[in-house]
């Protein structure tokens, strides 16, 4: 308990700060605390993922990134959504596993209000491939199978 108090003390920055510093040993109760303090920290977590220098340092400092993913997905801000599928383009392109290998549980978290975007994320000729098959095989077509719309949609995604 007094591990949790610790970071209830601590200011927004200093939460943030910690993405960079501790690794891959992020403490839970500080990612719990950043998740508590919900949609005000969630532009820090967007300007990480756009930062294109953090997806090719060597330091460090790169598990900011891949903090900065799942808890933008565990806290789903306004916007949300749109920056995951993009930072799954950009973890598939620098080869990031600790982030391709869990979109299905990223992406699925949103439910179902999700599929919309998801359905148009997937037709989307200009997003990376391994991330509209993905978003296919592993979203939407379970979704759009049980209300019957599968087979065409993705027979629209493979044939545009």
């Amino acid at each position: 308990m007094s591990q949790t108090l610790e970071y209830t003390a601590l200011s927004d920055q200093a939460l943030i700060d910690l993405l960079f510093t501790e690794a891959d040993r992020l403490p839970r109760a500080a990612a719990d605390e950043i998740i508590r303090r919900g949609v005000p920290l969630a532009p820090a977590l967007v300007r990480i993922l756009d930062d294109e220098e953090l997806w090719t340092t060597d330091s460090s400092r790169w598990w900011a990134i891949v903090h900065a993913t799942y808890l933008l997905a565990a806290m789903q801000p306004p916007g949300a959504l749109e920056t995951l599928i993009r930072t799954l383009e950009r973890a598939d392109r620098h080869d990031v596993d600790w982030i391709t290998n869990d979109a299905r549980h990223l992406l699925s978290a949103f439910g179902p209000t999700a599929v919309p975007l998801l359905r148009s994320a997937a037709l989307d000729g200009k997003l990376a491939p391994y991330v509209r098959v993905y978003i296919v095989k592993k979203i939407l077509l379970r979704r759009l199978l049980a209300q019957g719309e599968g087979r065409f949609f993705a027979t629209s995604v493979i044939h545009g």
